[in-house]
């Protein structure tokens, strides 16, 4: 099968350039993932650039597990011939469709602009490859974060928790008090969040390379292992009931409004 080469979300601005001008002439289609409220305000400062300078855009949003929905899409298109001009990606994905040549080289624009030397160098190896540059960075996220809600802390007399621990004992006072000590939803990514979070802060940094990068065995059966699950089952009896199906952002929501007091969420939550 001919394969159709296309730019990945990030490079949609660079991949355009050369375009016609017109937005009545060129409409650009964009898979994408953004469906929570703060992340299409994110996604309109492109859309916005975009019409500036003239183009149009066909939205093509797939939610849910955080992309996943969409790279399922992209394969989709794919495997018809009908691939969208532009596809937003996580982390290693981008290298994976490059790998494959379905992707546009961008590095005529990444040498006209200096992108290498824009670009922060922990994030190079995402968009460029032994080709060249098949993309650009839209954002960069760290994920450890508990963001709480002061007010329900106050309301029930406790302070927010400087570890699992505490995190964990003040989950009964919550409960008491008729509110859901942490909110979550039951999607893999948001479980790996607070696990991932759990490994570092009760391994530490080498343990954590040792258990789910090197998956060293000794690291996976050791107590230590077995301790982060056991506080896994802990932290999960803070969650409520109806956790199945929920997105991340109606938890963030349920922090805001304060009918949960914590949630173990990427530094996106601030735009909510």
């Amino acid at each position: 099968m001919k394969k159709l080469k296309y730019a990945l979300m990030a490079g949609l601005l660079a991949a355009t350039s050369s375009l016609p001008a017109s937005a009545e002439e060129t409409k650009i289609e964009v898979l994408h993932h953004w469906v929570a409220e703060s992340e299409v305000a994110a996604l309109n400062v492109i859309r916005n650039a975009l019409a500036e300078k003239g183009y149009g855009w066909q939205d093509s949003a797939v939610g849910g597990m955080s992309g996943s929905n969409a790279q399922q899409a992209l394969r989709t298109r794919l495997a018809a011939g009908n691939p969208p001009a532009a596809m937003q990606f996580l982390g290693y994905e981008g290298l994976e469709w490059a790998s494959e040549g379905v992707l546009r080289n961008l590095g005529d624009m990444a040498t006209e602009n200096g992108w290498r030397e824009a670009i922060a160098p922990q994030v190079l190896p995402f968009v460029d490859s032994n080709d060249g540059f098949f993309a650009v960075p839209i954002n960069m996220h760290r994920q450890n974060w508990v963001w709480a809600n002061k007010a329900v802390f106050d309301k029930v007399g406790a302070d927010q928790p400087g570890s699992w621990s505490e995190l964990i004992e003040d989950g009964q006072k919550l409960k008491d008090a008729g509110i859901i000590p942490l909110a979550m939803g039951d999607e893999p990514w948001q479980i790996q969040l607070i696990f991932d979070s759990l490994v570092a802060d009760i391994g530490g940094a080498d343990f954590y390379k040792k258990a789910m990068v090197d998956l060293d065995k000794e690291a996976l059966s050791s107590d230590t292992m077995k301790h982060i699950f056991d506080t896994l089952r802990q932290v999960r009896g803070l969650v409520d009931d109806g956790f199945n199906g929920r997105d991340w952002a109606v938890a963030t929501g349920m922090v805001i409004d304060g009918q949960a007091a914590m949630q173990v969420m990427g530094d996106w939550a601030k735009g909510e």
